[in-house]
């Protein structure tokens, strides 16, 4: 009977190991796939900002009057992504959403072509 018990630990024992070792295994390797998508995007926005460099200083306006925005406001800036990005006669409207999610963060910003922005919606 003792013999059993013992045989039963030992196996569980092998088992819990292996189970550890694959564990580690797969955290490995979606920590790379992880590191190769995150420089993979980093890549692509450095592209698309090097073929359309107004893109970029219209992207750079934009956060920053939402930043400016938020502040006067008395709440701390966010972080956000570039939901759309309009362009028409009068400069590019910007609609913008926070990362993670906050209640009333979306907001749209007017970037005129001169470089400077204001928003136009929260």
């Amino acid at each position: 009977m003792e013999r059993q018990i013992l045989r039963t630990i030992a196996i569980m024992v092998v088992i819990a190991a292996l189970g550890g070792v694959l564990m580690v295994n797969r955290a490995g390797r979606l920590r790379r796939a992880q590191d190769a998508a995150r420089a993979a995007a980093v890549e692509d926005s450095a592209r698309a900002a090097a073929a359309n460099p107004d893109s970029a200083r219209i992207v750079r306006a934009a956060v920053a009057a939402y930043d400016a925005d938020r502040r006067a406001r008395g709440l701390e800036p966010l972080a956000v992504r570039v939901l759309q990005v309009a362009v028409d006669a009068q400069g590019a409207l910007v609609t913008l959403i926070p990362v993670r999610l906050v209640p009333d963060a979306e907001a749209t910003v007017r970037v005129r072509r001169d470089g400077s922005a204001r928003l136009v919606a929260r």
